[in-house]
């Protein structure tokens, strides 16, 4: 009988831990994305799409339904995300290792549990994409970073490409002392005449043939790279801890594994260095694909 109990006991203490787990992710996840929707306003304060986001996520964080998931404060979490990302992440931050402590009930081999739910998620379906993205996203992402300011550069000089009021002038009146030569007896105006007239219509139409090659060649390009950059970066920001020090080391400063420093400013082992890059490269990936899913 006091098998019975203890096994049931222990059912009871895994399942309310579940629950525990799971009311953790859904607040943890609408803190990270409330400060999507306020950096989104920051790009472009007019933006409906982040706009109805984030009034979403106010609702919901005034809820009953979020007092019943957790007795955080709500509103020190909305100003924290508002107030700024570095003090977001402070305050995610030291509210995900509170969580945390509670949930690091057993290891295997070693690893945290959060750790083996990455190296299980990792063998998804649909995850090894992901993966390799964020492989190719970090060998490529100091190259990608030059070559948006490039083709931002690029963008800006080709403001010279436009053509001015007095060069259309210019090339539309060489053909009109043409035809002003010869005689006109339609009764139609000078052509210089029209030449002037026409002016306006024929600079839109130029410059507007200008604004399309300009988009085709500088535009799209800058755009695509700017959009790689920014999922690579959204995987980055998920990362905590050593794991994303050793990941902005590697990735974003461009160091060797060798060279590579923790909190501390200690060199850190290469076994180290690689388990923390498997570690980010699976965050990331699992970040990026529930960002590429909503």
């Amino acid at each position: 009988m006091s098998r019975v109990r203890s096994a049931a006991k222990v059912a009871v203490s895994e399942n309310t831990a579940c629950y525990e787990n799971l009311a953790n992710a859904i607040i943890l996840q609408a803190v990270k994305d409330y400060k999507w929707a306020l950096h989104r306003l920051d790009v472009n304060p007019k933006n409906r799409d982040a706009m109805h986001e984030k009034e979403r996520l106010e609702r919901f964080f005034h809820s009953p339904w979020y007092e019943t998931l957790t007795d955080l404060d709500a509103d020190r979490l909305i100003g924290a995300g508002a107030s700024g990302s570095s003090q977001a992440e402070k305050e995610e931050s030291r509210w995900e290792s509170t969580k945390l402590s509670t949930n690091r009930i057993g290891q295997k081999g070693g690893r945290t549990m959060a750790e083996e739910k990455n190296v299980a998620s990792a063998n998804e379906p649909g995850q090894v994409d992901c993966l390799e993205l964020v492989k190719k996203l970090a060998d490529s992402y100091r190259c990608l970073v030059r070559r948006r300011e490039l083709l931002r550069q690029q963008y800006e000089e080709s403001k010279s490409w436009f053509y001015t009021k007095e060069e259309i002038i210019y090339k539309l009146s060489q053909g009109a002392h043409e035809e002003s030569e010869r005689v006109q007896t339609s009764g139609l105006s000078n052509p210089v005449e029209r030449t002037v007239l026409n002016c306006d219509k024929v600079l839109a139409s130029m410059n507007r043939e200008v604004q399309t090659q300009r988009t085709e060649q500088f535009l799209e390009p800058y755009y695509e790279v700017c959009e790689q950059i920014e999922l690579f970066e959204i995987g980055l920001r998920s990362l905590r801890g050593q794991t994303r020090l050793v990941a902005e080391q590697l990735f974003v400063d461009g160091k060797k594994q060798s060279e590579i420093t923790g909190a501390e400013g200690k060199l850190l082992t290469r076994r180290t260095v690689v388990r923390e890059k498997e570690n980010a490269l699976i965050g990331m990936a699992d970040t990026i694909g529930r960002y590429q899913r909503r």
